[in-house]
């Protein structure tokens, strides 16, 4: 699981637990698409960093992956997936956002699935978003470990931005979205650009 708040945060309980629900869902949205046909990638990262530009020029979410789901996604990409849309189901406990992200390709009914998070507490989330809403796109890197990554972007910033109203309690309904579209207006589309890298040698 990933570590989505510190000790001392009254709420750490409550966003663990969302967290732990949010990965459930994640494992049964993914079942949704393949009982309709769809092939599937589930990612279930180690860590999520807000990226504000403090490690080289990347500004976005850094979500590190397993190597056994990272090898998956790549070979994705290497066989020519293409992303035609993005859906994002967005919650909150406190401060800290929590997203189900769904990037599809139409075409052959292929869809990558994987959650993430931020806190507003954190000067680097709130200077990312603040970064993201004057550049009009939003990058996610699917990193492994070895520093290999997969570059999305997102050109709806909006679709990771706090949801309208944050619920602070701890029973919170996570409703993702579906293979037949959004659940609700918290859910848009949004075009994505792929870039497949590897880390700089330096």
């Amino acid at each position: 699981m990933a570590v989505v708040t510190t000790p001392d945060d009254p709420s750490a309980s409550q966003v663990a637990e969302l967290w732990e629900d949010l990965l459930a869902e994640l494992a049964a949205t993914a079942e949704q698409y393949r009982a309709g046909g769809w092939e599937t990638v589930e990612l279930h990262p180690g860590d999520v960093t807000a990226l504000s530009g403090q490690y080289g020029d990347r500004v976005g979410f850094d979500v590190l992956v397993p190597d056994d789901e990272y090898r998956a996604l790549e070979a994705w990409f290497d066989a020519g997936l293409g992303v035609d849309d993005c859906e994002v189901y967005r919650t909150a406990v406190g401060d800290v956002v929590l997203l189900l992200v769904v990037v599809r390709d139409e075409t052959d009914r292929r869809a990558v699935l994987y959650p993430a998070f931020y806190d507003l507490d954190d000067g680097r989330a709130r200077s990312l978003l603040e970064t993201v809403a004057r550049s009009g796109a939003v990058r996610t890197y699917l990193r492994r470990l070895s520093g290999d990554y997969v570059e999305l972007r997102h050109d709806d910033p909006d679709l990771f931005a706090p949801p309208p109203t944050v619920d602070r309690s701890a029973d919170v309904d996570v409703d993702p979205p579906t293979p037949d579209g959004p659940v609700d207006d918290r859910d848009r589309s949004a075009d994505v650009d792929v870039d497949v890298d590897a880390p700089d040698d330096g």
